[in-house]
């Protein structure tokens, strides 16, 4: 019978199931079923405590990673993603979340540590490191023969007798809103880990002022919610401060309105500004010419009512969460009704939580933003024996590198980039040229500049990118010396290390020693009244910074050119300076010397018919927004001309509404039209026919500058002109260049006398762009003096006196620490260093006596003699730098040479080592 059986039945019986099966049912000789596992040469399986001693290397492969970061001390990790997105961070929860992890033990480690996050938000390190260490215990215990119950039994029993140990000897105090003190001391332990270390107590006081503003104390609840971090790059870590209140980064939608207001009641609207439209798809047929003016005046009402509708709340302000077109927001002006537009939805209910307003809705749906995944960095696999290890992603295109060996490729990445712009420091450094792929040249020695258009592909190479920017954003100058000086900061660091110093130590004895340099900095700096009537310190200051630019040939006019610029549009009294008001305008051909300085506006344009006037006088302006062409409406439509009468008609009606256009402006007593867009033949000839002036064409940027210097109103339609929204300006004229026939508009003698324009010239365009870049630096040098007057004295005297100063400080310190404060003083010697080598002098010899000079004779002022004038006394040379310059640029660079140090673990694509 059971050979029958056998016979009868198929040796390979498939599972019932139609689902995939793990495997499939077989028969040996004998008729004994088995299972086939499914892919068994791809698969294997692990039971028991080879099953157990795997999960706990998985487990402590991810534990190990994180064991570096841990404590005030520890080392950060940088995560590049392969869109070139950098994270350096120590927070072990970011660190594991950035991770791809495969192995299902291993994603318990990255919950383990999110979960820590989530529900304290702190300590996600340390609860890593602490399972590992529980978990390489067990796997000493295992090899023991101890049942692996037994052990976890055995440790979560100790666990609550520890936990019961700490109860025991926890202490507690008083929340209190009158004594802060013993939370700031907490918040700071749990910052000692983190980059901002060198503000602890500024950040912890942050940190529990803001805390304690939104918390209830008798309900003991705290809500996050009505906590924002916003975050903008530039300036320093201890420029951070907390705002009681919401900060948007979003301004006023139209640059006449007002920059302060006070009391205000504000209007928090999810609606657009603009005639509503049937969510059913549709489409508007218009068949006439008065259906056309009825959508018109439909779409106006609309506007109009909008408005109204917003003022009769009595609402000073509007905050939008969309935008709105230019009609709508010159009726806002009008209206006096100032507003925001383009506000994020979370902004906006921030903001009412904030004001106790409420969000009026709309009927647009809302915008959901998508969630970008961060591409993995890499994945853990198991070899034949389950032992875990790294698989990088595009292994054959990724490195790894941890420890000294990724400082060092660091610092050997940011020095690449501060070697190049080494020789370009100082009066006489050297240009750089730089080709893009389009063929188009760049000449420079503006730091910043030649660093944007490189093409850097290393992150930390891209720091130092940043770095310059950053001093170019916030202070305008010192763009070169601040890489220069990163770099020296690096080179000597990479020293200390060699000799086996922590790179932390080494980092904690740098920021010191900045902290002591930048205290000597204050104490040796000069000052002086910034008045008006007494320009010739600021053009001493001015002449400093442009020395080094391509048009020293042109130094004390160009000076003088900034200075007067800036005090044209400063406020003395609050320290404040507009840059809006001041517009740099440049045309080749002519000289450097032929450049000037316009109490007004200049703009490349010319009037729009060659038989306009070439000059006015008492010019009264309309600054239109709106085009010389009959109206559209806005509602998408089709108009139908079904014969030659609407033909005509359409005709009679376009020249009807072209003078119709033209009277109004005309009526207003307007003597010049200046035109955002362009307007045909037809529409020219109509104005030369009126006697009324035009120009066509005029950015955005430009219209309304003109606007802020003549007084006038920018007008989006015809019929809102009136003559009170006219600007005036006494003289526009037409200036013409050369041979080429290029003409340009000059208006003078505006209403604000406070606008200014630059205008320059030079033998290319190349020229005329390096002397835009020179005058920009020039600009935030005197910007900086008018905010904060304090100088010292360059030409590398104020670094000689800090190194001196440090160096000294170095022999009063018994700690690890006097070594990096000696490293510290030879880097601050690099600015002296290149500036000879730069002139030409033996930089060694040079530097060396100048600082016996200076110790000897105890003047901080003498520096590198560049300019063989044959005294190195840089007052009486009036080599001059701002005090905020120097000490943003010593700021910045110690932060960058840190936040570098304390990078040990780098993961990435193989270009980046490249």
């Amino acid at each position: 019978a059971l050979c029958e059986s056998q016979d009868s039945h198929p040796k390979h019986v498939s599972s019932q199931s139609t689902m995939s099966s793990v495997g499939t049912l077989a028969f040996d000789e004998f008729g004994r079923p088995f299972f086939i596992l499914k892919d068994q040469d791809k698969q294997r399986r692990l039971v028991g405590n080879e099953a157990i001693k795997t999960h706990i290397l998985a487990a402590r492969s991810v534990a190990n990673t994180l064991r570096s970061s841990l404590g005030p001390k520890g080392l950060d990790k940088m995560m590049v993603s392969p869109d070139g997105d950098v994270t350096v961070t120590n927070d072990g929860a970011t660190i594991l979340k950035m991770m791809d992890v495969e192995h299902q033990i291993a994603k318990l480690m990255v919950q383990l540590s999110q979960s820590q996050d989530d529900e304290i938000g702190d300590g996600t390190t340390g609860v890593v490191v602490l399972a590992g260490a529980l978990l390489e215990q067990a796997e000493i215990l295992v090899d023991k023969g101890i049942h692996p119950i037994r052990i976890a039994d055995g440790f979560e029993m100790a666990a609550r007798h520890a936990m019961q140990h700490l109860d025991k000897i926890s202490d507690s105090f008083t929340v209190d809103a009158n004594n802060l003190e013993p939370l700031i001391q907490t918040a700071m332990t749990t910052l000692s880990s983190k980059i901002v270390n060198r503000c602890l107590r500024q950040f912890a006081e942050i940190a529990v002022n803001a805390v304690i503003s939104v918390a209830d104390l008798d309900r003991k609840d705290v809500c996050f919610e009505l906590i924002k971090v916003e975050g903008k790059t530039g300036g320093r870590l201890e420029d951070s401060m907390l705002v009681k209140g919401v900060v948007v980064d979003k301004d006023f939608s139209h640059p006449q309105m007002p920059k302060e207001l006070r009391n205000v009641k504000i209007a928090i609207l999810t609606c657009p500004f603009e005639p509503p439209k049937p969510k059913t798809k549709h489409k508007l047929d218009v068949t006439s010419v008065e259906d056309y003016r009825l959508l018109r005046k439909y779409e106006h009402q609309k506007f109009e009512q909008m408005v109204d509708q917003v003022k009769a709340t009595g609402s000073t302000l509007v905050i939008c969460q969309w935008g709105f077109d230019d009609e709508a927001n010159h009726l806002l002006l009008q209206k006096d009704l100032p507003a925001v537009r383009w506000v994020g939805g979370p902004e906006i209910e921030l903001i009412a939580i904030a004001t106790g307003g409420r969000i009026v809705p709309h009927s647009h749906p809302k915008h959901v933003s998508s969630q970008s995944t961060m591409s993995s960095v890499g994945t853990l696999a198991f070899d034949e024996f389950g032992r875990p290890f790294f698989i990088l992603k595009d292994q054959d295109k990724q490195r790894r590198l941890v420890g000294n060996e990724a400082i060092k490729t660091h610092i050997l990445a940011a020095r690449s980039v501060a070697n190049t712009l080494r020789s370009s420091l100082g009066p006489k450094g050297l240009d750089k040229m730089m080709v893009s792929p389009d063929g188009d040249v760049t000449v420079t020695n503006d730091g910043a500049t030649i660093l944007k258009m490189m093409d850097v592909e290393h992150q930390i190479a891209k720091l130092m990118v940043q770095l310059s920017q950053s001093q170019d954003d916030e202070i305008g100058d010192g763009t070169t010396g601040v890489v220069v000086l990163a770099g020296a900061l690096l080179e000597q660091a990479e020293i200390l290390v060699d000799k086996g110093i922590h790179p932390i130590r080494i980092a904690d004895g740098f920021e010191m020693a900045a902290r002591h340099a930048m205290q000597h900095l204050d104490k040796i700096s000069d000052s002086f009244t910034v008045d008006a009537n007494n320009l010739e310190p600021l053009i001493q200051t001015a002449m400093t910074t442009l020395s080094s630019k391509i048009v020293n040939r042109c130094l004390r006019q160009f000076a003088e050119i900034a200075v007067n610029a800036v005090i044209s549009v400063a406020d003395l009294d609050r320290k404040d300076v507009c840059f809006e008001l001041i517009k740099v305008e440049g045309k080749t051909g002519g000289r450097l010397e032929d450049s000037m300085l316009v109490k007004g506006v200049v703009v490349d344009k010319d009037f729009s018919h060659p038989q306009m006037p070439k000059e006015l006088r008492n010019v009264k302006i309309a600054i239109l927004t709106c085009p010389f062409e009959p109206p559209k409406p806005k509602t998408k439509h089709k108009l139908d001309v079904t014969s030659v009468e609407d033909y005509r008609l359409l005709r009679k009606y376009e020249h009807q509404k072209f003078e119709q256009m033209v009277d109004q402006v005309k009526a207003t007593g307007s003597t010049l039209v200046i035109c955002q867009w362009g307007f045909d033949d037809e529409a020219n000839h109509l104005l030369l026919q009126k006697d009324l002036p035009a120009v066509r064409w005029v950015g955005g940027p430009e219209i309304e500058l003109i606007a802020i210097a003549t007084g006038g109103r920018i007008v989006p339609r015809f019929e809102e002109l009136t003559p009170e929204k006219l600007g005036f300006a006494g003289i526009v004229r037409e200036l013409s260049f050369g041979t080429t026939k290029d003409k340009m508009l000059v208006i003078e003698e505006c209403k604000n006398t406070r606008a200014v324009t630059v205008f320059l010239r030079g033998g290319n365009k190349m020229i005329v762009e390096e002397a835009k870049r020179s005058l920009h630096d020039a600009l935030c040098v005197v910007r900086n003096l008018v905010k904060d007057n304090r100088i010292v004295y360059g030409g590398g005297a104020a670094e000689i006196a800090c190194s001196v100063v440090v160096a000294e400080e170095a022999d009063k310190i018994s700690t690890l620490e006097q070594y990096a404060y000696r490293a510290f003083a030879d880097a601050l010697e690099s600015i002296p260093m290149a500036l000879a080598e730069n002139s030409g002098l033996a930089s060694i010899e040079t530097v060396t006596e100048i600082k016996s000079r200076q110790i000897k004779e105890k003047n901080p002022w003498l520096g590198i003699d560049c300019l063989n004038k044959g005294t190195s006394d840089m007052k009486v040379q009036h080599v001059i730098e701002t005090l905020t310059s120097k000490k943003q640029q010593i700021s910045l660079a110690t932060q960058l040479v840190k936040m570098i140090l304390k990078i040990d673990d780098i993961r990435s694509n193989e270009g980046m080592f490249g």
